[in-house]
Formats: structure tokens, sequence, C-alpha cells
């Protein structure tokens, strides 16, 4: 745990993680040993279509995770991969329908539904790497999250890990959704161990965490702080570690998009224009490591 820049106590945490229990290439003990000298303070062991129970491993918080995919890119069909934490028991959700083709949506539908019934937190994983489209994205249910940025495919995917244009359509079509940055930690190329989920937080109990991040209390990161908040009826503040960028993201397609560029940036205003729903911001540091905040909705002047 550390107190921030606001003063609040934060946990750090990263919420996709595969072992070699599937297809990661390091063990889970060998990661927990690694995840703790980074100073994280808990992760989700999320193998594929491997559930993981809540645990604990060289005295690291593990909690409970699995990470699911249906449809295939290569064959033509819309792909899903939706990564649950957080459940008290296996969802159970059938083998037979990992990388089903003709039924994708519909099954990535009951994947989120099996995970929410087993008290769990549902995030969509991988959206840019997919491909996936905001208009099917929310035929897919009640999902609590989506990736922003995954490292694994930014990497892999030369440029495939950036899902900002995607989310903000999400926040214009009125979906509400938190906003989560990972690794997946799969293969090993640069992305490992880059993305932190930094909690608001003072518990540890899982059931604390999962309704932390339910509310959007919390920031994402490769390093720098970000802290959005809502200042008056139309204006938003980023207050951040040292950035050279601060960028607020109001609009899609390139509207409503505000940059501020300089030399150990501390905060900056947004006040929203006309039809303009909803703010979220982004910083980068000296060195290009980035911080992603969640989103500020303003839906209530345009009722």
């Amino acid at each position: 745990m550390f107190v921030d820049l606001m003063g609040k106590t934060r946990i750090k945490l990263a919420l996709h993680v595969c072992s070699t229990r599937t297809s990661g290439k390091e063990s889970p003990d060998s990661l927990a040993k690694t995840y703790i000298d980074r100073g994280y303070d808990a992760i989700a062991l999320t193998d594929k279509w491997l559930y993981s129970k809540e645990d604990e491993i060289e005295g690291l918080k593990i909690i409970s995770g699995c990470e699911y995919s249906t449809g295939s890119l290569e064959d033509g069909f819309d792909a899903y991969h939706i990564v649950g934490i957080g459940m008290t028991s296996d969802p159970e959700i059938p083998s037979a329908w990992q990388n089903m083709k003709k039924t994708a949506q519909s099954k990535a539908v009951e994947i989120v539904n099996m995970i929410k019934k087993s008290n769990g937190f549902a995030f969509v994983a991988y959206p840019a790497h997919n491909r996936n489209n905001a208009d099917r994205l929310l035929d897919i249910g009640e999902f609590d999250g989506i990736e922003i940025y995954n490292s694994e495919t930014e990497y892999g995917d030369a440029d495939g890990g950036y899902a900002g244009e995607l989310v903000d359509r999400l926040s214009l079509y009125g979906k509400e959704t938190v906003l989560l940055a990972s690794d997946g930690v799969n293969c090993y190329d640069g992305e490992e161990y880059r993305c932190a989920i930094m909690v608001e937080a003072t518990d540890m109990d899982t059931k604390y965490i999962l309704r932390a991040l339910r509310q959007g209390k919390f920031y994402s990161t490769e390093g720098p702080e970000i802290h959005l908040e809502r200042i008056g009826a139309d204006k938003v503040r980023v207050i951040c570690s040292p950035a050279s960028k601060i960028t607020f993201f109001a609009g899609v397609d390139g509207s409503g998009v505000k940059v501020i560029r300089g030399e150990n940036l501390l905060e900056a205003d947004y006040s929203i224009k006309d039809g303009e729903r909803f703010v979220r911001a982004e910083v980068m540091d000296e060195n290009g490591l980035m911080a992603w905040s969640n989103v500020i909705r303003f839906d209530e002047l345009y009722r």
C-alpha cells in the first residue's frame, strides 16, 4: 500500500496474469516473487479456461480469476476475451464454448452473466487486438470494465494494445464501464510487469477491492499518478505526478480532445463544450510512461 498525491491509501494490483498452468512462461510461485519485488499488493491469476481460486503465494494475495475466449478473427468471426476476477466459486463455464465461432457473441453474453452470478467482476480484454466493435460490445451484457490498454498486444501487434477510440465511443453511447490497463503476461517480449491498477482502499478483502473497482475508485498506470476529479458543473481537473503531456478526451474521432505539453506538468483543467457528455484523461511522463483515468459523465446536463 502507499499514500498518493491526494493523501489516499492505494493498493497496487495486476488483474490479468497468466502462468505456466496455461499460456504463461512463469510459474505461479515465480510470478508471485516477481510481483512482490515490484511492489504489488495482489494479483489475479487468470489462466485461460482454468479457474484459479483465491489463495496466497509467497505472501502475495491471489485474487480468483480466469480468462475465457470465444470467436475467431482468423476465420472471419467476432472474437471476445472476457476476464473474470474475484469470483467466490468457479463459474463452471463449459470448456466446449472455447473459441466457438458462430455463437461467439451469445456465448460472451453468457460468460459475463455466469461470472457475475459467481459474484465476480467481468471485463473485456484485448478489445483493440480483437477489433471489437462498440455496437456489438453493447450487446454482450453488463460487463464491468474494459481494457483501454493491454501491453501484451501493444508489443505483440505493433500498436494493437490501445483502445481509446473504442472506449470513447462506448462512453458516447452511454455505456458505464471502468477502464483498466493490463499486461496479460504471456509473451515476455517487453510487455511484462508494465501496468498496474491503483485502487483506493485500505482493506485487502476481495469484496472491498471489487467494490472500489466497480465504483471506479482507481487509476491505471505504467508509472505516473493521475487523478481526475469534477470541480464544477462543467469542469474537471487532472492532478498528476510530473508529466510531459496531459490529454483530455471528450468525444470521438478526434473531436473533444485537448492536449497540454510541457515540463513537470502537475495539473490541468478542462471545461466541457456543448453536447459533450463525458471526459477522461491520460498523462505521459518524460520517459513515455502512461497513466489512464476513468470516465466522468455529464449526462445530467443534457436531460
